[in-house]
């Protein structure tokens, strides 16, 4: 009966748009004294819902508002030929119609009054994904659905990127963006910072270029990077930065893979990978920090942990609780200066577990990779990502 009685709202509503407040007032008239409940299980009659719908109606009504339509998204990326179901929430069963503001960037089909479906086409752009009640005039549409579509090959617009829905940043890790640097080199999405931990506030997001075998470093060049640099504080700060556990020691470089570490870690040694008025800095290589927490964001859960040890630490595992449950597999790094203990990655190894997932990301088609962190294992050693 509820719904029956939300139905002739609807429609009394559309009626009164159309034919103006004088017939509207006239209808009115003898209805002040019949009532009815609200979902909230309030009374209300019959006249006080109409005035409130008609003085909505004047503004422009919101059908959401009176009947809980919702989407599942607003704002959708796709790559060429690329597909997404968009969910609705349609408590009382109206129903929906569909149309696309330009149907040769992207088309939309209806599949149920609670479900759609968007096709990207081959072509770059955008188009709005417009859903409306069935016989609502153009003042009564529910929402509209933001679309972009790109060329996988030329990658996401890093104007889209910036507003991608990062409670789903899973989907989004590994895909190619727009970035187009002097240095060169195809670049991916590879973590979203939602805390602010790296120093460059909440929400920022940070790509990743593509292994090339071709612009490969020598770390034995650098063993005295931070030791012969006329800008000491500038690349201590960014060796802080991405190795936040690393910091929490003597804050002091002397050990030559620390050395070699500050110099993947420092902005200024990498200016030309940035894309002026796009990216803000560079750097060599994530830290294995950031590495292992960009790996479990796109995993879902904490399957790995890591901990800076300190001297006389005899550590060959290092094991950390998950959810208060299950163990997870940790890696230690340490200062270089330290003890050298031979740390191990629980019980599995890293390359039985890392996948070639989120296009390789974190685990490349070439050999081993440098990360921005001292070994704890080789003196003048990196953490690095074995093949």
């Amino acid at each position: 009966m509820k719904k029956n009685i939300i139905k002739i709202l609807l429609i009394i509503a559309i009626i009164t748009v159309c034919i103006g407040a004088k017939v509207y007032a006239d209808y009115i008239m003898n209805a002040s004294e019949v009532e009815y409940t609200k979902s909230d299980s309030t009374k209300v009659s019959v006249k006080a819902a109409l005035d409130d719908l008609y003085n909505k109606s004047q503004q422009n009504v919101n059908v959401e508002e009176f009947f809980g339509l919702e989407l599942s998204q607003t704002i959708l990326g796709l790559a060429y030929t690329g597909t997404q179901t968009i969910t609705i929430t349609n408590p009382v069963n109206l129903g929906i119609e569909v149309e696309s503001s330009d149907s040769t960037v992207a088309t939309v089909t209806k599949d149920s009054d609670t479900q759609i479906t968007i096709n990207a086409l081959s072509k770059s752009g955008n188009a709005v994904i417009y859903v409306r009640v069935i016989g609502a005039s153009e003042s009564m549409k529910i929402k509209e659905i933001n679309v972009t579509v790109w060329d996988d090959s030329v990658g996401m617009p890093i104007s889209f990127a910036k507003t991608i829905d990062t409670s789903n940043i899973r989907k989004y890790q590994g895909t190619q963006v727009d970035y187009n640097p002097e240095g060169g080199g195809v670049w991916r999405i590879f973590y979203y910072d939602e805390t602010g931990k790296y120093g460059d506030g909440a929400g920022t997001i940070y790509i990743k270029r593509d292994y090339n075998s071709s612009t490969t470093v020598k770390r034995g060049s650098y063993t005295n990077y931070y030791t012969n640099s006329s800008n000491k504080s500038e690349v201590l700060a960014d060796m802080q930065k991405f190795n936040p556990q690393w910091s929490i020691g003597d804050g002091s470089i002397d050990a030559s893979n620390e050395n070699i570490a500050s110099y993947f870690c420092y902005h200024g040694a990498w200016t030309k990978y940035v894309e002026s008025g796009v990216g803000e800095y560079a750097i060599g290589s994530p830290s294995v920090e950031m590495y292992i927490d960009a790996w479990n964001q796109y995993i879902g859960y904490k399957q790995f942990a890591y901990k800076c040890v300190e001297k006389g630490t005899a550590l060959e595992y290092y094991t950390e609780s998950s959810n208060g449950s299950a163990n997870v597999n940790a890696y230690a790094y340490a200062p270089a200066k330290y003890s050298y203990s031979t740390t191990k990655l629980g019980t599995v190894s890293v390359e039985n577990l890392i996948t070639t997932g989120a296009n390789s990301i974190f685990m490349t088609s070439g050999s081993s990779w440098w990360l921005a962190s001292p070994n704890c294992y080789i003196g003048s050693s990196m953490c690095y990502v074995r093949r």
